[in-house]
């Protein structure tokens, strides 16, 4: 949790993004990572306001990932 606006300021839970990614499209293990990643981040109280996920082996380019880094760059609400 982290506070914001003081010290008797309402504690907001951090807001956190997913990335998942497997190599090859016959790997099963996506929706696996998926929910380990939100249960991490719910026990810890914290809020997952974006989630993506990513499927390519080697690839230099991962789209997700860099729409996840965008979304986190961006000014948040």
């Amino acid at each position: 949790m982290v506070p914001r606006g003081g010290f008797l300021a309402r504690v907001e839970p951090l807001r956190v993004g997913i990335y998942a990614r497997i190599s090859t499209h016959d790997q099963q293990t996506l929706p696996l990572q998926v929910k380990a990643m939100r249960q991490y981040a719910r026990r810890r109280s914290w809020k997952v306001v974006k989630a993506v996920e990513d499927v390519g082996s080697g690839a230099s380019e991962r789209p997700q990932r860099e729409e996840l880094i965008k979304a986190a760059r961006a000014p948040s609400d």
